[in-house]
């Protein structure tokens, strides 16, 4: 079952003027936010992040188990289970973090078309992300859109309340960047994700303010890091394949008692990653008809990673 989440949008100007405003969007409370936790990336200092494969996939996968038991759906709200607020609060930042990118992920999807969202920081660990003009503070995450048009992103989740000047503080961040690839970013947003509330909601805002930092973001390097945990986490794998519109995925399984989760990855990515600008036109056409398979929950994205899994892991098509 999916539940509404509440939007509000505010500031965008020119072809995304359009956003301001409020509305709602519907995610399945569970393998939604499974497939934007596997895909949103993780902070890494230094070069250490070069290495990190097929470990940093079950990080990921670690964080889908330690927080999705606290999602519910009641009168078609997905919010936060009240068990959730009752832990203490220095376990519940990092898992609050977590769910912030995964909003962040999946928000970014719907309404910017972006496949590919990435961690600045991991991007210039593994030289991707260039930078010039640094001012010692700048957006978390950045993506381009199915353009090629580059968008930054400062997210902040929040499962108490937000404080004064939040808003101004991820304003204040979100706009360092004047340039990427030299030329202005499409839209550079704050992000608060509120936990607290039912629905959770999501405020997004585009501060139209001129940078400082300059960036050189190389496409095929950035795509190399986003799937490498992923072609570690398959490489190993048995080559279980199933095919979507013709297009042949790799998956591999991960399994806690009797329960399991799948994950995929379409071959021609596996092989070129490059394919993968091919392929998100593709996906953006025909993802929502793949809600479910064999009869079982199931989640693609944009960046053709898909997700789907056993139903006493991720619920039954109308829980």
């Amino acid at each position: 079952m999916r539940g509404i989440v509440d939007i509000e949008c505010a500031g965008y100007t020119g072809a995304y003027a359009s956003l301001n405003g409020r509305r709602q969007l519907r995610y399945h409370r569970y393998i939604d936010l499974a497939r934007a936790m596997l895909a949103v990336g993780s902070r890494y200092k230094g070069l250490g992040v070069i290495h990190m494969g097929r470990q940093e996939l079950e990080y990921r996968i670690g964080r889908v188990f330690a927080t999705l038991p606290y999602t519910t759906i009641s009168g078609g709200n997905l919010f936060l289970d009240a068990n959730y607020f009752r832990r203490d609060p220095s376990e519940r930042r990092v898992q609050t973090y977590w769910f912030g990118m995964a909003f962040t992920k999946l928000v970014t999807e719907n309404l910017f078309s972006i496949p590919w969202l990435q961690y600045a920081e991991e991007l210039m660990a593994v030289g991707a992300l260039q930078l010039y003009y640094r001012t010692g503070r700048r957006p978390d995450l950045v993506g381009p859109d199915r353009q090629g048009s580059y968008h930054v992103f400062e997210a902040k989740g929040r499962s108490g309340y937000v404080e004064s000047g939040l808003v101004a503080y991820a304003k204040s961040q979100a706009t360092t960047v004047r340039s990427i690839n030299e030329s202005p970013p499409r839209t550079t947003s704050a992000v608060i994700v509120r936990l607290f509330d039912t629905p959770i909601s999501i405020y997004l805002e585009d501060p139209q303010f001129e940078g400082i930092e300059e960036w050189e973001i190389d496409i095929n390097e950035m795509l190399r890091s986003y799937y490498k945990p992923f072609v570690s986490f398959l490489e190993s794998s048995t080559r279980n394949r199933i095919s979507i519109q013709g297009i042949d995925f790799i998956w591999d399984e991960i399994r806690l008692a009797d329960k399991w989760m799948r994950i995929g990855v379409p071959q021609q990515t596996l092989e070129r990653v490059d394919y993968a600008l091919e392929l998100a036109g593709i996906f953006s056409e025909i993802r929502e008809e793949y809600t479910s398979i064999e009869n079982l929950p199931a989640s693609l994205g944009l960046d053709g990673i898909l997700v789907w899994g056993s139903s006493d892991l991720f619920g039954k098509l109308n829980d």
